[in-house]
């Protein structure tokens, strides 16, 4: 729930990963604004190494 909208969730399928993978290489608005919806909950670049970190702290 993390990543809301930006999340794909596919069979454990080679189809399935392959026709998710291919829908989101031929759609340039729905791959930029899964990107954006990944950033705004996530962070930008290097944001996962971070929040990482912070978990191994603890």
């Amino acid at each position: 729930m993390l990543f809301g909208e930006a999340r794909i969730v596919v069979p454990a399928e080679p189809a399935a990963i392959g026709l998710a993978l291919r829908h989101l290489l031929q759609d340039d608005g729905e791959r930029r604004r899964l990107a954006n919806i990944g950033r705004e909950r996530i962070g930008g670049l290097g944001a996962i190494h971070a929040v990482l970190d912070r978990l191994m702290e603890q």
